[in-house]
Parts: structure tokens; C-alpha cells; sequence
């Protein structure tokens, strides 16, 4: 989900693994997606094919909650779902509630809602998410590519 710098990047090191990489992005130019041998779909068909679900978008009053329990239903049972992209993009109660069930049966996530996350956020504790949270873009090198 985002196709710009680390959407895109994410795309290229997917296509050397030889995955079959898929791409939403409303904004993304089709010849650049193209170029680099993937496919743009709409939304629901991304959200519903995907094996592994990558978030790079910025969080904006479209992207708040994008990914709630409307969104988790609609995804192919066992996805796995990386988010380096903002917390606020996830309602993280749906995301516990797809984790417990199996739909969602692991999130990587390198952002939470607030952060750093209270000690009783149940995503922290929870057995199926992997990941720290690093903060990485905080770091001075980092937040010049930040759009916010």
C-alpha cells in the first residue's frame, strides 16, 4: 500500500524474491509501477489477494483506521501485515480481534497509534506481532523523507 520511495523500494526487493507483488496506490504513476514489473489494483483487490500486506502511506484524514474490522474480514485468511508507515493507519482493537481469530496470523509492526505504546497495549503483548518499536525515522538521517 503506497507505491513512492519505500513502497517502491519494498516492491523491487519482493520481485527478487520472486514474489508476485501487487501494488494500491491512488497516486502512483502507472508507467513507474509498471517498470518495475508490478501491477497496480484497486484497494479491495489488494487487501483481498494478498498473501502479505506491506503499509508505506501517510496517514491523512482517508488512511485514519483504513485498516479496521471491515477492512480485516475482507483479507485472505493467514495474511501477514507490515506496517512501517504510521500506527494511526491501523485500529489496532481490529487488529487484535484478526489476530486472535487466525485472519491476520502475524503483524510486524514498527509503529503503534501512540508511541511509544503504553505497557498494556495488547498488540505489544501480543504473540503474533514481531517487531520494536525503533522509531527509525525520528533519527536525524531519517526524517528528511517524512512527509509528516
Amino acid at each position: 500500500m503506497e507505491f513512492e520511495k519505500v513502497g517502491s523500494e519494498v516492491a523491487r526487493r519482493a520481485k527478487g524474491l520472486k514474489m508476485n507483488v501487487i501494488a494500491h496506490d491512488p497516486y502512483a504513476p502507472v508507467n513507474r509501477v509498471c517498470a518495475v514489473g508490478v501491477k497496480l489494483v484497486s484497494f479491495d483487490m489488494a487487501i483481498a489477494a494478498a498473501d502479505f500486506i506491506s503499509l508505506h502511506m501517510l496517514l491523512t484524514a482517508t488512511t485514519k483506521k483504513i485498516f479496521n474490522d471491515a477492512t480485516f474480514a475482507k483479507m485472505k485468511k493467514g495474511v501477514r501485515i507490515i506496517n512501517v508507515a504510521r500506527g494511526g493507519v491501523i485500529d489496532e482493537d481490529a487488529l487484535v480481534k484478526a489476530l486472535d481469530a487466525g485472519a491476520v496470523v502475524q503483524a510486524a509492526l514498527d509503529v503503534f497509534a501512540e508511541n511509544p505504546p503504553p505497557r498494556d497495549n495488547m498488540l505489544v503483548k501480543h504473540e503474533t506481532r514481531s517487531g520494536d518499536v525503533s522509531f527509525g525515522s525520528q533519527h536525524k538521517r531519517g526524517t528528511g523523507g517524512c512527509g509528516n
